[in-house]
């Protein structure tokens, strides 16, 4: 059954409703947005709909010898998360991944941590996003697909310590589908040597990669 779209005139009375019940005191804000809501109930509309309180657990490698998830579902409640970003994988895999070059999480140990992490959070009632880091990789799968990755003006791979930084237009980052891709160190002005032979072959020589025609001209737009 499809919901009913939300109208301007619509969110403003829900919202009125809110504020009054909590400047009445008797409410807390869940329970006075679930009341606002009742003529479109909550589980009428799609996931990402109705999941607006999100909280992300940016698991690291160490982590899995030592993860408390007991604790995370109780701050889940504490918090009234609605739902949650996983590190599922990408630089490394926290379930026991068979895919070629894909390392599992240094002290992974046959754990299916983000199984784990997902089921209780499936329980407990969240939504969950699978969070997938593909901004760098080790040497061997730099190695085995070297047009993922980004280059300089030389064609000298970018590297972040032992780590290699794949390119923002090459595989992986252009096919994940069904994940949260996330990258904060995407290089500033440098497409991959497959990117150059499909057409993107001005890469910048400016050292300033904020420039709006330095990326256009390098992306083949201007």
């Amino acid at each position: 059954m499809n919901a009913l779209p939300t109208t301007r005139r619509t969110f403003l009375k829900q919202a009125a409703t809110v504020a009054a019940t909590l400047a009445g005191g008797g409410l807390s804000w869940a329970a006075a947005e679930r009341n606002a809501g009742e003529a479109v109930p909550s589980r009428a509309l799609p996931w990402y709909r109705r999941t607006l309180r999100w909280g992300q657990t940016n698991i690291t490698e160490i982590d899995p010898s030592r993860y408390d998830i007991a604790w995370w579902r109780q701050h889940w409640k504490r918090t009234q998360t609605q739902g949650v970003i996983i590190n599922a994988g990408g630089i490394v895999a926290y379930y026991p991944s068979t895919v070629p070059l894909h390392r599992p999480a240094q002290h992974l140990g046959g754990r299916d941590l983000f199984g784990e992490l997902c089921r209780a959070a499936h329980e407990d009632g969240l939504v969950v996003f699978a969070r997938m880091d593909s901004n760098r990789a080790h040497e061997e799968l730099y190695r085995a697909h070297p047009g993922w990755f980004a280059v300089d003006a030389e064609s000298r791979p970018y590297k972040a310590g032992e780590l290699f930084i794949t390119c923002v237009n090459e595989m992986p980052n252009r096919s994940i589908v069904g994940t949260m891709s996330t990258s904060n160190t995407w290089s500033t002005a440098s497409p991959s040597p497959r990117s150059a032979s499909c057409g993107r072959s001005r890469i910048p020589t400016s050292t300033d990669g904020t420039t709006p025609s330095c990326w256009s001209s390098c992306l083949g737009a201007a």
